[in-house]
């Protein structure tokens, strides 16, 4: 993301090194980070820019608890997200279950054929996990 570095200087938290992680919030609108660090996100920092923040765990608690369509679709954009690498969907379970969140990645086995992973490879006649596949 450009274009949120010029909202650092003006921010204050409790570790200096976290303030461009809330100017991206602010500059994109976004309304939660999800972090594992909520000591340098306390609430009365983020409160008066209309951002909060929540642990991973926390987040992904509450998802389990949602519809099955909700919360694979909300997985599948987390993983469209990650750019750097960019993750199959096998590599994206294993890295949940590494972070801590095995339920997250065992829900998410069950529903992966729905997750819309891949997509068609014109030389194999096939579909291939590396790149997103946008189903209608």
């Amino acid at each position: 993301m450009t274009g949120h570095s010029q909202l650092v200087d003006s921010l204050t938290l409790p570790d200096p090194d976290d303030r461009h992680v809330l100017a991206a919030a602010i500059y994109a609108r976004a309304g939660l980070i999800v972090s594992f660090n909520l000591f340098d996100f306390a609430p009365q920092s983020l409160a008066r820019h209309g951002v909060g923040a929540r642990h991973p765990n926390e987040l992904f608690s509450d998802l389990l608890g949602a519809p099955v369509d909700e919360f694979c679709a909300a997985a599948r954009f987390q993983r469209l997200a990650l750019k750097n690498p960019p993750l199959t969907v096998e590599e994206f379970l294993a890295k949940l279950e590494e972070v801590g969140l095995p339920r997250t990645a065992a829900r998410l086995r069950n529903c992966a054929e729905r997750l819309g992973f891949g997509l068609p490879n014109p030389n194999a006649g096939h579909y291939t996990d590396r790149e997103p596949f946008l189903a209608e």
